[in-house]
């Protein structure tokens, strides 16, 4: 049975970060909506163990869909 929980996933260890996010919303060529999102987020719980940056900016752009 597959499952949320199962027993191959109770020692993996879970990590914790915190962070933010910028959402700007856009209309291109006035028809077309779309969202620019900026953000960084830190591990706090967990890092070292699985190998995280301190770290991490990401930023995406298009249309919902």
């Amino acid at each position: 049975m597959n499952g949320f929980c199962n027993a191959a996933n109770i020692a993996n260890p879970v990590m914790t970060s915190a962070g933010a996010e910028l959402n700007i919303d856009t209309g291109l060529v006035l028809d077309t909506q779309a969202r620019l999102r900026l953000g960084i987020a830190f591990p706090l719980v967990n890092r070292e163990q699985l190998g995280a940056s301190v770290a991490q900016a990401y930023a995406t752009f298009g249309a919902s869909f």
